[in-house]
């Protein structure tokens, strides 16, 4: 019997040495890392589970070996063992004071051992001092930490106005407007048109022709289009950042102005993780945004799994062969219809709700690996896997951009890739079907009615071959940055638009149709003025930019011409210019500037643009660790493959 009381005391004392440690190490991570959680504290208490398992697990094993230990002596004995854990990967990896490996769990337990043979010999009173301390500590990190509440309302939000117009914006991920049948495509070996759902959306509102993402991969192209600013401005521009909480939004203006905001996304690029809930009453995403992917028990799970690996790899080749051969389960890059149920669900959970809505929904499904459902599948054409085995897709990440040597990747085959277009446009049908469906449902709710807003876009395109390379986040040219926009609602007259424009131009038209203009500093423009019978004439020069990476690129567009600038990123030295005339060269195949000095006012007015850029930038982003199901996401989307360390 006292064997087993002496248990139940190892077990409590590992309960509360895992609730201390838990409040202090997340409160601290919360605080370093900028989370923002609906409740922190609820974070830290599931933190805090995770914790006791080991802790608790191993103090009770150690009470029960030693019974002439006295309560004290089994606290203290969970304290140190709490500080193993934790110091196995803070003074290593965390922190990176020592080596990892095995001098970094030598110097944690000793680490462990002294908390131990301190506490156990500290006086009862100056022990029980202690115990308030670090509690009272861990209690003050968490009621501490700013912006509890994850839609980050602010305390002067308005009510809105009654009738006040519901605005949607849907965005496709990785899809081109030039693989849309209301921009001009014809799919070859099939007569019906690619996206008949959005052909007809676009007969009642305003097709921009030549509108442009700010960047070339996912993550900063949205944070431009929420906040309005070019990539260097809100400064998310690598895979580990997190969007500056001082930039003002479309969710948290829209919030402020009296909106139910809400956003569905399906790319883990856009999610809570990276700051994109900022603003938004209900953000989903089919990622975890957990305190615990940031601390230091699930990132030595992670160590422990990869060392596993590294130890049997050919358990995990055989793993990948397998699920290759059962055809590969669905990806996360087939989920419109999954993604609409999310959607349906707050719908009716809103439905009475009274406030006018701002929904923001992102659809992954034309992205790679381009995988449809299997009633959309591509009629004989090998399944995705096959098609994709058969081409060298080189180095997404790093490799040089055209015009730079070694720019070039293997070529395929002309019926490889016909075979591969078709899958991708498989996917642009099916996500164009689902959509319509989502589109029904807002009409039917009266969410999508004559006097609401709807706006259809991408955050970038694709690039099959068209310029020697592939996929995306590499190039700026037009199948990679020409993404469609299509806006429907009162007072927009059905046209198609040619002037140039930008995502970031989204956020102020927003701000125009909701209320007063926009009053904080925006590279975006009011687009109302140009959706009307008599737009203006004057055509303003748009900007976009790979700001960051192997070889920085910046890109401005001027009437028809084109200038993009390729940039070394240890030197800032300009490794080469591209210079297009659209009007003669739509496909971009002539580069001007290979036989003559670029344009020197479009070189002045590039210039301009990356001046204003900086000058913009008022925050700097944060950074954070890519851990958890959100790795496991971008790397199934192929953004992890040779990703660089920062």
């Amino acid at each position: 019997m006292g064997v087993l009381i002496r248990g139940l005391q190892g077990l409590c004392a590992g309960l509360i040495a895992a609730g201390i440690w838990a409040s202090i190490e997340g409160g601290a991570v919360i605080h370093l890392h900028g989370l923002r959680f609906e409740s922190p504290l609820k974070e830290v208490i599931k933190l805090a589970i995770s914790y006791a398992i080991p802790i608790s697990g191993l103090t009770a094993i150690l009470a029960m070996l030693r019974p002439k230990w006295s309560g004290q002596d089994i606290l203290a004995a969970a304290g140190g063992i709490g500080f193993f854990a934790l110091g196995t990967y803070w003074l290593g990896r965390g922190f990176g004071w020592f080596p990892t490996g095995w001098i970094t769990w030598s110097v944690a337990g000793l680490g462990g051992f002294l908390c131990f043979t301190i506490d156990r010999n500290l006086k009862a009173k100056a022990f029980k001092y202690s115990f308030v301390g670090y509690s009272v500590l861990g209690l003050g990190l968490i009621l501490s930490a700013p912006n509890q509440n994850i839609s980050g309302a602010s305390s002067d939000a308005t009510t809105a106005e009654a009738g006040a117009a519901d605005v949607v914006v849907l965005l496709i991920d990785t899809l081109r407007a030039d693989h849309l049948s209301c921009y001009g495509y014809q799919e070859p070996g099939n007569s019906n048109p690619i996206s008949p759902n959005l052909d007809r959306i676009a007969s009642q509102g305003a097709l921009f022709e030549n509108s442009y993402a700010q960047a070339p991969w996912t993550r900063p192209s949205v944070a431009s289009l929420m906040t309005g600013l070019y990539p260097t401005s809100h400064d998310t521009v690598t895979m580990f950042d997190r969007m500056p909480e001082e930039l003002e939004t479309i969710a948290t203006l829209m919030q402020g102005r009296g909106y139910n905001t809400a956003a569905f996304s399906a790319n883990a690029q856009v999610s809570p993780n990276f700051g994109f809930n900022r603003g938004f009453n209900s953000f989903w995403t089919d990622v975890s945004y957990s305190l615990r992917n940031y601390c230091a028990l699930d990132r030595l799970r992670g160590d422990l799994i990869h060392s596993l690996v590294a130890i049997a790899p050919s358990i995990v080749e055989r793993a990948k062969s397998n699920k290759q051969n059962k055809g590969e389960e669905k990806s996360r890059s087939s989920e419109a219809r999954a993604l609409n149920q999310q959607v349906f669900d707050w719908l009716d959970d809103n439905s009475q709700d009274q406030r006018p809505k701002f929904l923001y929904v992102q659809y992954i499904d034309p992205h790679d690996p381009y995988d449809a459902p299997d009633a959309w599948q591509p009629q004989q054409v090998p399944g995705i896997w096959q098609v994709m085995e058969g081409i060298d897709f080189g180095d997404n990440h790093n490799s040089p951009p055209v015009p730079v040597t070694g720019s070039a990747f293997p070529e395929p085959s002309q019926e490889s890739l016909r075979k591969l277009l078709k899958h991708y446009d498989a996917e642009i049908r099916y996500c164009d079907h689902e959509l319509n469906k989502l589109v029904e449902r807002l009409e039917a709710d009266g969410i999508l009615g004559p006097e609401d807003y709807l706006v259809i876009t991408a955050d970038h395109g694709e690039e099959f071959y068209d310029h020697t390379q592939w996929k995306h986040g590499h190039s700026l040219f037009q199948e990679m940055v020409n993404v469609p926009l299509i806006i429907r609602g009162p007072q927009i007259v059905p046209q198609k638009i040619g002037a140039p424009v930008q995502l970031v131009d989204i956020f102020p038209t927003i701000a125009a149709w909701t209320g007063e203009p926009l009053n904080i500093p925006s590279h975006g423009r009011n687009l109302a003025p140009l959706m009307t019978t008599t737009p203006p004439s004057k055509i303003l020069p748009i900007f976009f930019e790979r700001p960051k990476g192997a070889y920085p690129m910046q890109a401005v567009r001027v009437g028809n011409k084109k200038l993009v600038r390729v940039l070394s990123e240890d030197s800032g030295e300009i490794l080469a210019y591209m210079e297009f005339d659209l009007s003669q060269d739509p496909f971009e195949e002539n580069n001007l500037a290979e036989t003559r000095e670029p344009d020197p006012q479009l070189v002045e007015i590039l210039d301009q643009y990356v001046a204003s850029s900086l000058k913009l930038k008022t925050a700097e982003s944060q950074k954070t660790e890519l851990k958890g199901d959100v790795a496991e996401a971008l790397n199934d989307l192929g953004y992890m493959d040779g990703l660089e360390e920062e």
